[in-house]
């Protein structure tokens, strides 16, 4: 059987929006008034080149995905990508991979392998870089596959919570629509990946925030998000 992918199931839960590229996640309170910062001309390909404010960047990205005997799939993917900023900033460079690992028997399912995507980051950055997100066990199996993580640049350390809520919809999506940055337990920058990527920050004067949210924000906003696969669904 085919499944639905998580924008798609979003759609159907949306009240009074027409589409689901048409509405946005539900922004914390703090970021609602904050100015958009755009990730453009990512596109649906496998390589091209992009801006977001002040940076010009460039990626490359795949998706792997290995079926045996309908039961067992395992998913696995890789971003690259490279940021360079204004004149006399060293680039940042990254490597980030994904694996995630389902096993499916009848109409029991369950995720052995949860996903996990991780990103090395070249050490000729001026500063450390660690960037993780992995999919957040849950005391019981629901269709909501939240997420957690955390970006650490230099001395700038953020966790990261996957967003499901859009606006106008009578419940959470399955899959995330968005990510919120989190420092000290509040609320300080949010992205939102349903549609253009567009990145909330709500403090434009820390340049260490500002790096550390977009960097994060285009490691998240490149994921191939196996949560959204294009790849043939078992039993196609």
């Amino acid at each position: 059987m085919k499944e639905m992918s998580g924008p798609a199931i979003a759609g159907l839960l949306l009240g009074g929006c027409s589409a689901v590229g048409s509405a946005h996640m539900v922004m914390p309170s703090d970021l609602a008034a904050a100015p958009p910062i755009r990730i453009e001309s990512i596109g649906y390909g496998n390589r091209g080149d992009f801006r977001v404010a002040e940076y010009a960047g460039s990626f490359t990205r795949s998706e792997e995905r290995l079926a045996f005997f309908d039961t067992v799939e395992q998913r696995s993917g890789h971003t690259n990508f490279r940021l360079q900023g204004p004149s006399g900033e060293l680039p940042i460079t990254a490597q980030c991979r994904m694996r995630e690992r389902n096993i499916q028997i009848g109409f029991v399912g369950f995720t052995p392998q949860r996903m996990a995507y991780r990103c090395a980051f070249d050490g000729g950055n001026s500063v450390p870089i660690r960037f993780e997100l992995q999919e957040a066990r849950q005391p019981v199996e629901t269709l909501k596959r939240e997420r957690r993580g955390e970006i650490l640049f230099g001395d700038t350390r953020l966790t990261i919570r996957s967003a499901h809520r859009l606006q106008g919809a009578v419940i959470d999506a399955p899959a995330p629509i968005g990510y919120i940055f989190e420092r000290d337990g509040r609320a300080v920058a949010a992205l939102d990946v349903n549609g253009t990527a567009v990145i909330r920050l709500a403090d434009q004067g820390d340049g260490s925030l500002r790096k550390a949210v977009i960097t994060a924000s285009v490691a998240l906003a490149l994921f191939r998000d196996p949560a959204n696969s294009s790849l043939g669904e078992l039993g196609d």
